[in-house]
């Protein structure tokens, strides 16, 4: 199984939306999602949050639900993963600092952007929200295969 963790600031616009869009793209390829296991973190988060207003509703628009999200603070556990994906520089930095044996990237420079912080729409309008979440589904399907390909070799290195 492979580990795939998200991590912004507050787990409750950008890292839970890359978490669905992943997901629903991996799907789209006809992944098993069986195979993976895929969620996300905030490092400043509030465990239990929900994920805000306008990113339930942006992901409505590509028939994703992503209501039943909690948030989830980073901690020594949670940032076990295969790999931790992040949606900015500070964020990578700070786990840098907190983790061993992890491979730690932005979003943005997993997807060939370069290190590109992925903006936050928290406290924006509800057109900042899809802008962000466009951002996120670009990357993420420039990613997805090579999410696939890192899966294949864990399963294959069993």
């Amino acid at each position: 199984m492979l580990k795939v963790a998200f991590v912004c600031t507050g787990n409750t616009c950008r890292s839970p939306m890359a978490e669905a869009i992943l997901k629903y793209v991996l799907e789209k390829k006809g992944e098993n999602l069986s195979e993976y296991r895929i969620y996300s973190l905030g490092i400043m988060a509030m465990n239990g949050d929900s994920a805000s207003y306008n990113s339930i509703e942006v992901m409505k628009e590509l028939k994703i639900d992503i209501s039943s999200h909690r948030s989830q603070r980073v901690n020594p556990e949670n940032i076990k993963a295969d790999i931790l994906i992040t949606m900015g520089k500070s964020h990578k930095d700070f786990l840098i600092v907190n983790t061993t044996d992890t491979q730690i990237l932005m979003l943005k420079e997993f997807a060939g952007y370069g290190e590109v912080d992925v903006r936050d729409p928290y406290g924006g309008s509800y057109y900042d929200y899809v802008d962000v979440r466009d951002e996120i589904l670009d990357s993420i399907e420039k990613i997805a295969d090579k999410i696939i390909e890192l899966k294949k070799k864990k399963i294959g290195g069993l």
